[in-house]
């Protein structure tokens, strides 16, 4: 426990909201672009923050489609 206090005020907490249709919120948008520039410099692909925020929507897509689907199998329940 004393090793993570140590560490946990070098690290950055960060909100972050990602809305389905919307735009990302400012701060969480700098971070996201903070650390793809950052990912790209180690691994020394420029493309990294474009795959970042990439992968972010394909996550949201993926999310979005279990719970619309969640959603209608409940429904064909309730109507049986």
């Amino acid at each position: 426990m004393h090793a993570i206090n140590a560490v946990l005020p070098l690290c950055p907490i960060v909100p972050l909201a990602i809305e389905t249709m919307g735009p990302i919120n400012a701060k969480g948008q700098a971070f996201l672009a903070d650390l793809g520039r950052l990912l790209g410099q180690i691994s020394g692909d420029p493309r990294k923050a474009s795959f970042l925020f990439q992968r972010l929507s394909l996550v949201i897509q993926q999310f979005n489609a279990i719970a619309f689907h969640a959603t209608t199998e409940y429904t064909f329940l309730i109507n049986v």
